[in-house]
């Protein structure tokens, strides 16, 4: 499985992205991969669309990793959902009450 990390590095003294108070390299670099699994592909736009190129590979990996961790989220939450179930919730977890829709979804038109 390859894992890869988009970094933007901004220009030394550049205003836009420094912070106040005590800056650290650890603070920086304290969510990234270590360098061992940082692994960085070059390419365009084209070459993330192609599965034949190194970095398309590396897209359709990533993609199969998050399409993982999403059926993990999801068998999580039904173990979640069954125990409140045993604990007596009547509700689903995976449903919003009717009251919460954000106008416009409920298929009616405001406008007239």
């Amino acid at each position: 499985m390859s894992r890869f990390c988009l970094l933007a590095w901004a220009e030394p003294g550049d205003s836009s992205t420094s912070r106040s108070g005590d800056d650290t390299e650890d603070d920086d670099t304290a969510d990234l991969l270590p360098p061992e699994e940082d692994e960085q592909i070059s390419g365009s736009y084209r070459d993330a669309l192609n599965p034949n190129k190194p970095l398309g590979r590396a897209v359709n990996d990533a993609c199969a990793e998050l399409d993982h961790l999403g059926q993990l989220e999801r068998e999580q939450l039904e173990q979640a959902q069954a125990l409140l179930s045993k604990l007596g919730y009547k509700g689903s977890i995976f449903t919003s009450p009717s009251g919460d829709q954000p106008d416009g979804e409920d298929g009616e038109n405001e406008d007239g």
